[in-house]
């Protein structure tokens, strides 16, 4: 089986959230490594923000691994 990542970048004070971003072009081989990968694809994905955005927005990272069988 394999999976694909799906990250949502969202406001944690009024719980809106961006479209979520499927990343449909790298395959994981296992449930560990698209957990591991989603953890650091948002870590990076937060970099991308100014610090006050993130701050005052309370900006947050969220993700899900889906199998390629449920696309």
């Amino acid at each position: 089986m394999t999976w694909v990542l799906v990250l949502t970048i969202c406001s944690a004070i009024d719980l809106r959230c961006l479209p979520p971003l499927t990343y449909t072009n790298i395959e994981y081989k296992s449930w560990s490594a698209c957990s591991l990968a989603g953890y650091k694809i948002a870590y990076n994905v937060l970099l991308t923000f100014p610090p006050e955005t993130i701050e005052n927005n309370h900006i947050v990272g969220r993700f899900r691994c889906i199998t390629t069988k449920t696309i």
